[in-house]
C-alpha cells in the first residue's frame, strides 16, 4: 500500500497521460488531438512534453485553464502558511501511515452525492454556504458561480489524492521552480537518473499553447501565468477574464 501511494504528478504526466492520448488515438484513428486541461490537468501536460517532447506532434493545440506551473504568487492564505512546512508534514503523514489524502472510505461518491443533494441544491438554504466555500478555494467571486452549478461541483470534489502530490505543488510554491520531485538523492537516482531533481526543460514544450485565467484566481495567479507565458517557445495566446460582479449584458 506505501509503494502504490508514492507518486506524484510527475507520474501521472510521465505514464498516464501518455498511454491515455495514444489510447484515445489508436481507437479514433487519428494521428493529432486537441488536450484541455484545468489546473493540475495542465501540470501534468507540461510534464508529459517536457518529459516526453514527441508528444508535442501528438497535438493540435494545447488549452490550459487556470494553469498551475509556476506557483511562487499563489495567494491561497492555508497554502501559503503551509507549504513552507510541506516536509515537516510529509513525514509526520508517513509516521501515521497516512498516504492517501480524503480516502474514498471517507468521502464515497455516495456520501458526495448526499451532502451536494442536502446541502447544495438551489433550493436548499444552506447553498449560500456551499457557494462560499467554493470561491473561497479560487478567488472570492460568488457572483460568477451559477447556483444551478453548486451541487455539480460539490458532488465531485474534493477527489483523493497521493500525499506526495501536495507536497510536490508545495515543493513549486516554496522554490518558485518547475521541477521534479525531489524525493532525495538516492531516490532521486533510481527514479531520474540523477541525484537532483531537475527543472522540467520549457523548450520542450513546443506544440501550440493556449492559456486563459482569471483575475481574481489566487491559485493560478495573473503574475505566475505571465511567467510561465514568457517562457513557452509556442504559445499562440494568453488571455485573462474579468471576474467583478455581473451586469445586465452577461446574463
Amino acid at each position: 500500500m506505501t509503494k502504490f501511494w508514492r507518486f506524484s504528478f510527475h507520474e501521472i504526466g510521465y505514464y498516464d497521460l501518455p498511454a491515455t492520448i495514444d489510447y484515445i488515438l489508436n481507437i479514433t484513428g487519428k494521428e493529432k488531438l486537441h488536450f484541455i486541461g484545468h489546473s493540475q490537468g495542465t501540470t501534468t501536460f507540461f510534464v508529459m512534453v517536457a518529459e516526453k517532447p514527441e508528444y508535442n506532434n501528438k497535438i493540435n493545440i494545447m488549452v490550459g485553464l487556470a494553469p498551475s506551473v509556476l506557483l511562487s504568487h499563489i495567494r491561497e492564505p492555508t497554502i501559503r502558511v503551509i507549504a513552507p512546512a510541506y516536509k515537516y508534514l510529509q513525514s509526520l503523514a508517513e509516521s501515521l501511515g497516512i498516504y492517501e489524502i480524503i480516502p474514498k472510505y471517507l468521502l464515497s461518491n455516495e456520501i458526495m452525492q448526499h451532502i451536494s443533494t442536502t446541502l447544495c441544491e438551489e433550493q436548499s438554504i444552506t447553498r449560500v454556504l456551499c457557494s462560499n466555500a467554493l470561491v473561497a478555494m479560487s478567488g472570492y467571486t460568488p457572483d460568477q458561480l451559477e447556483p444551478s452549478a453548486t451541487a455539480m461541483i460539490a458532488s465531485t470534489g474534493p477527489a483523493g489524492a497521493s500525499i506526495y502530490q501536495a507536497s510536490h505543488f508545495a515543493q513549486l510554491v516554496v522554490t518558485g521552480k518547475f521541477a521534479r520531485y525531489d524525493w532525495g538523492a538516492k531516490e532521486n537516482k533510481e527514479r531520474y537518473n540523477s541525484s537532483i531533481a531537475s527543472e522540467y526543460n520549457f523548450n520542450n514544450m513546443a506544440c501550440p499553447i493556449a492559456l486563459f485565467y482569471g483575475e481574481a484566481d489566487i491559485m493560478a495567479t495573473i503574475e505566475d501565468v505571465v511567467l510561465l507565458a514568457n517562457r513557452l517557445p509556442s504559445l499562440v495566446g494568453h488571455t485573462w477574464t474579468f471576474c467583478g460582479p455581473k451586469t445586465e449584458a452577461d446574463t
